[in-house]
């Protein structure tokens, strides 16, 4: 079974980056969500993956291709085209996970600097446990330092 990496990140924000196996990419996207993970990137693990290095395994490769598509009813082309299309469908799904998460940590941190904002404004004002008024600035007398 093909092994996928991926990178994601949990509801705290906190980034993790591991590997699962799974039948295709669609799978893998389906396992990793069911995990509650906002998924940032998958791709295939290229050293679990099976290389074709002779002319004559790429052309039993192609054969069979035509075999199963012959079989199957459709050409080498639509099955090319299909994977394709899967493909682009992972990658619009990722992008999908990529934007919600943005959304989501673009608010948290509006939210973070709202209260930073009203903590800093109330500790100016000196409100944060009296609700007397600041001093006037014009009654503060100096300070005589002599030497």
């Amino acid at each position: 079974m093909p092994v996928f990496r991926y990178e994601a990140m949990d509801a705290s924000g906190q980034e993790l980056r591991d590997s699962i196996e799974a039948i295709n990419a669609d799978d893998a996207v389906q396992k990793i969500r069911s995990k509650g993970l906002f998924l940032l990137q998958l791709r295939q693990d290229e050293r679990n993956r099976v290389k074709i290095t002779d002319r004559r395994s790429s052309a039993r490769r192609e054969y069979l291709l035509d075999e199963l598509s012959r079989i199957a009813g459709a050409s080498p082309r639509s099955i090319r085209r299909r994977r394709e299309r899967r493909n682009r469908e992972v990658d619009s799904i990722l992008n999908e996970d990529a934007t919600q998460f943005r959304k989501w940590r673009a608010a948290i941190l509006g939210v973070f600097l709202l209260v930073l904002l009203c903590v800093a404004t109330a500790a100016f004002f000196n409100r944060a446990g009296s609700s007397e008024p600041p001093p006037d600035p014009k009654a503060i007398q100096p300070l005589n330092v002599s030497q």
